[in-house]
């Protein structure tokens, strides 16, 4: 199977339905297989071939899911770029990539075009909402473009690339993640069995598309023929309107987005009663936090674990709403840090440095397997073969599992701290920290030390109108850790910077106390 069999299956059997609705427009997967042949066959007709790579720049919208098929369907690779970039992040990943098509929205017509001299692969420019300069105009491409499907001369297969996707390591340049039919179809198929997917769902996309987490639920869903509707960010208000007007069944969000949801729902009613799924990952959410977004939303959330080298599929996952109203109270609060047991077409472990199964409340490298793992690294064969060994992908994640296979994600390997030989971590630290009432968000990391080599920081951002004091915090800690452990030092800031998608840039934060 390919991703194109999918459009065909779901035209054929629900061709009045509605696929998808962006900022007002609403189309069934009739018109939208009939949209995704045009942009197919105009591909095509611009004398590109099967391997030749697209670029693509705009905030989240329905020319995202079209161009992600359109290219599929003609063994075209889909490079998505991220509209936050620096300049220098854009050209390197331009560069390494060597599309030879670039769309994007006008809103970066002025930032991209100092950059065109620099780009030497591109060849043709397409601008989404209008004709601009010597770019040619998308929905000109489609008007003139067959409804039919696309003649393609070389076959496509499951293992074809579809898509480099661009991670930022932990040091050094970002790398492109290999993703192909197979992996995509293996995602949706794994993400539709963990939520129980229908046809009868409907999917809130606010996770930019650009992003593992931003595809895989519209991937799950057009699997099984539900539809989705996308925002173009994340915006609280409007996604609680949007959830109340589309009769939104699920969501995905990250811990940061749901803290600011919360702070909304406090002040004013919204109609959530069609909401059955809200699924969390990027990183844990602070027990604390996750209750009262049980008492907001109902019993309704999912922790989730799954990566971009692996499709987004779920490497596990823990539906653990149901479970905070029953249990004893310290179970509860341990299994509530877990994001689960293996995932459905998943297998994982947890390793130690012998490369044998850890013991429970050992910790070890997670490492996966299966059809939703990528293909390897653009152009980076040994990073690659450092990743993926005798089939497995090793992905970096630090864990631990209980008697039960339950897995405990602590940390990433880089961010480990060691501080007077002592492993520490920040997780650890951080779940206690959330636990004070005027934090809103806080990360731990390790600065510099000339006695222990690294000493425990912790950078807050209280909640509006609260206040607290450094020595607060250390006291608040000391009370509920070992000493060791706690913060030795703690700054409070007015931003904390996050990712697209959402996620605390632990990295970013680093650099501020390292030369």
């Amino acid at each position: 199977m390919i991703l194109g069999d999918i459009l065909r299956w779901n035209a054929k059997r629900h061709p009045n339905k509605t696929a998808l609705v962006f900022d007002g427009r609403r189309y069934t997967f009739g018109q939208f297989l009939e949209r995704v042949n045009r942009l197919s066959t105009g591909f095509l007709q611009m004398d590109l071939r099967k391997g030749d790579r697209v670029a693509i720049m705009a905030e989240n919208c329905h020319h995202h899911l079209e161009i992600f098929f359109a290219a599929a369907k003609v063994g075209l690779i889909l490079v998505p770029i991220n509209f936050r970039s620096m300049e220098s992040e854009i050209l390197y990943v331009m560069n390494d990539a060597g599309p030879r098509t670039f769309i994007l929205s006008r809103d970066y017509h002025d930032r991209i075009q100092p950059l065109t001299s620099q780009m030497k692969s591109i060849e043709k420019y397409i601008c989404l909402e209008q004709e601009l300069d010597s770019m040619l105009y998308y929905e000109d491409m489609l008007a003139v473009s067959s409804r039919d499907e696309p003649f393609v001369p070389v076959p496509i297969e499951e293992n074809d690339d579809v898509m480099i996707c661009y991670t930022s390591g932990a040091t050094g340049n970002p790398k492109g993640v290999r993703l192909t039919h197979r992996n995509w179809i293996s995602a949706g198929l794994n993400c539709a069995c963990a939520l129980s997917l229908t046809e009868r769902d409907i999917a809130l996309i606010t996770v930019p598309l650009l992003h593992v987490a931003g595809i895989w639920p519209f991937m799950s869903h057009f699997y099984i023929g539900g539809s989705v509707v996308i925002l173009r960010g994340f915006d609280p208000i409007e996604l609680l309107i949007t959830v109340e007007k589309e009769s939104i069944t699920t969501l995905n969000l990250v811990p940061t987005h749901l803290i600011d949801l919360l702070d909304v729902v406090k002040t004013k009613q919204y109609n959530l009663s069609s909401l059955r799924k809200i699924t969390y990952g990027a990183a844990p959410m602070p027990l604390e936090v996750l209750r009262q977004c049980t008492e907001a939303f109902g019993s309704i959330f999912m922790h989730i674990y799954g990566l971009t080298e692996a499709a987004g599929g779920l490497v596990s996952y823990y539906d653990i709403g149901g479970y905070l109203s029953k249990g004893d109270p310290k179970e509860i609060r341990r299994r509530s840090y877990s994001c689960g047991q293996e995932g459905i077409n998943v297998e994982s472990r947890i390793i130690n440095n012998e490369g044998d199964d850890v013991q429970p409340g050992e910790i070890g490298e997670i490492i996966v397997r299966g059809d939703c793992v990528m293909k390897g690294y653009w152009n980076l064969p040994a990073e690659t073969s450092r990743t993926l060994k005798d089939g497995w992908l090793y992905t970096g994640d630090l864990a631990t599992v209980d008697e039960d296979g339950y897995i405990f994600i602590t940390d990433r390997k880089g961010f480990k701290i060691i501080s007077g030989g002592e492993n520490i971590y920040p997780k650890e630290v951080e779940d206690i920290i959330y636990q004070h009432p005027a934090v809103k968000e806080v990360v731990v990391i390790g600065v510099p030390d000339k006695r222990w080599g690294e000493a425990v920081k912790a950078v807050i951002l209280l909640k509006e109108g609260a206040h607290a004091t450094e020595d607060e915090i250390i006291q608040f800690s000391k009370e509920r850790m070992a000493g060791y452990k706690r913060p030795k030092s703690v700054d409070f800031v007015s931003e904390l910077p996050k990712s697209s998608v959402g996620k605390i840039l632990k990295k970013e934060i680093k650099k501020w106390y390292w030369k």
